[in-house]
Parts: structure tokens; sequence; C-alpha cells
């Protein structure tokens, strides 16, 4: 893969998923080895204006407050031999939502998992989606992205709410059974037996085109995978259970570097992408994730204290929603 190659890719991929990518710097390697790196647009944060006409600017319309310290970034450097660039990603998320805009359709080849990118929800299929949620939580969702239905849809929607583009679901699957192998010990007394989480390693390598039943992401399996895999907030959404999951291991960052993705469940059968506003309730946190997580992951719930305070007053004491990991389906 040449430079210009290496851009074009990741523009394109960034496109696909609703951000613009953007070349912070560049080094032609006269020192070393040459290097782009590769920002969202939103990265770093605007100087104080010195004079009130560049404040005018930065406020006209379209060209507003866009910058929020994106952390993501991607570098390309240049092989010692012919023109070929490797790539490593330094950080594969954003800490904003996707520009509406930018959104495109999917593709409609089927014979292929990898040539489906994320599709805005048309009208009529966000109000669809809209009521396999609870009510209370509605006004608080300001958009839906559906992904193709394939089996694969839990992983597609994972994939491009990190960042990925839906096109990742194999990755995300790789990396759950990464997660799973590398802390076999303790996901098998959160799951209970060993044969449990053999069960969950053979649920996820599944990598071909179509899913059967057995390989479909099931949570709240998945959810402390994903959570504590990718050091992120994980909300599940769904008419019957809301729950959100914590990482297990780690510290806690500052709370304005936490990632919070909202995963949701519909018609019994299917995941979509869902974008919460910032101020939304969240569902309790997983029961298991205090009784396995490190002593140093504590911080990573004191944030959402008010927000899951305000879930649970919102939804009163009558709720058929769970808010647990386990539910007696014979009781909703």
């Amino acid at each position: 893969m040449s430079r210009e190659a290496l851009i074009e890719w990741a523009r394109n991929v960034g496109k696909k998923n609703g951000f613009v990518i953007v070349i912070k710097r560049s080094d032609k390697g006269d020192s070393r080895k040459a290097r782009v790196s590769l920002a969202c647009e939103c990265g770093g944060t605007y100087r104080h204006a010195k004079n009130k006409s560049n404040v005018e600017a930065l406020n006209r319309k379209g060209t507003g407050m866009k910058k929020c310290d994106c952390p993501f970034k991607i570098i390309g450097v240049k092989l010692t031999s012919n023109d070929d660039w490797s790539v490593k990603v330094v950080c594969g998320f954003h800490n904003h939502q996707a520009a509406k805009q930018l959104f495109v359709e999917s593709a409609h080849d089927s014979t292929s998992p990898h040539t489906a990118c994320s599709v805005k929800v048309p009208k009529e299929k966000k109000l669809k989606y809209i009521k396999c949620f609870p009510h209370q939580i509605r006004k608080h969702i300001v958009n839906i992205v559906d992904v193709k239905a394939d089996g694969h849809c839990g992983y597609r929607s994972i994939a491009g709410l990190l960042g990925m583009g839906e096109d990742g679901w194999g990755t995300v699957r790789q990396d759950l059974v990464h997660q799973l192998h590398t802390f076999h010990d303790e996901y098998v007394q959160l799951y209970g037996s060993i044969n449990r989480v053999a069960e969950l390693v053979y649920s996820l390598s599944c990598f071909d085109s179509f899913a059967p039943y057995d390989r479909w992401m099931t949570l709240p399996d998945m959810g402390h995978l994903i959570a504590s895999g990718y050091n992120i907030v994980l909300v599940h959404l769904s008419i019957r259970q809301c729950v959100t999951y914590l990482p297990l291991r780690s510290v806690s960052p500052a709370p304005l570097h936490h990632k919070l993705i909202a995963l949701g469940f519909v018609e019994d059968c299917h995941f979509v992408q869902v974008f919460l506003d910032s101020t939304s309730p969240i569902p309790p946190i997983a029961c298991n994730w205090r009784n396995y997580r490190y002593q140093c992951a504590r911080g990573w719930e004191i944030p959402y204290v008010p927000r899951i305070e305000a879930f649970r007053s919102s939804l009163g004491t009558n709720s058929n929603v769970a808010t647990q990991e386990t539910i007696d389906l014979d009781e909703t």
C-alpha cells in the first residue's frame, strides 16, 4: 500500500462511518522513516480567538465549534523496502457522534460479509424501531442506525459504534475470543463453568457470510466481554431488558475520556446501533460487574450514578423492564 492509497483508504472508511479524516502531520523522512499522521477533523481544540472577527468566523453556520479533542489517530510508516507503508492504529475511537449527513447506503452484495456499511434508518423504520425501547428513554434517542441482518448484526453494530465500520464484525468476534482466552479463569468464575466459556468461544468463532442462530450475539453474555475488551461503557437497551456494562479490570480514565456506546435489541431478533443524547438516563450497572470487577475499576461507575438514578426514577416501581442480567421471561 502506497502513501496515497493509505490516506485514501483511511478517508473512505471514515466517510462510510460519518467521520472526516485529515492529515495531521506528514514527515518525508529526512532523518527517520517517512511517516504520516492521520486524525479526525474534530481532533485538537480551538485556540482562544484574539479578536471579535475570529470569534464570529468560528461561529458562522457550518463552521461552528467542531473541534472536541477527538483522540482518533492513525500513523502510517514507510517500510524500508519498495513503496509499501504499514499502518498503526494509535487510537481507534472517536469521542463524538458521527455526522448524520455522511451516512451512506448499504451495499447489496449478499455474497460477502465485508461489503455492507452502516445504513441510516429511514424515517418509517426508525419509528418502528423506536417502539422497541422503553418509552421513558425514547426522547433521548437521537438516532438509530441499522446494520445488515445476516446473523452477525450484533457484532456489526459494535464494530460500527467503535468506528471500524460494520464490516469490522469479524475483528470484533476475534477480539472477544482473545478476551476470553486471555482471562479464561476469571470468565470461568463469572460465567459459572468451563463449559459455558467453551460455548461462548464456539459461538464467537464464526466467520462465514451468514451466522446460524447458535452463533448470534447473546446478552448479557457478551456485555462484559465487550466493555472489558474495548475499555468502554456499553449500554444495552431493549423493551424487556436494559443494562449497563463497565470494564472489569481497568482504572477509569477521566470522565471526559470515557467512550459510551449503546446497543439496541429490537423485534426479539436483531441488533442496531443507538445514539443517545448526552443527558440521557442510563440503566443500572450489571450485577456481576460488582461481583467480579477489580478493585481498581470501581471508579468507572461514579460519573454515571446520577444518570442511573434518573433511569430508575423514570421507570418507576411497576415497570416490566428488567435492569439486571437474568430475567424470568414468564413474568415479562
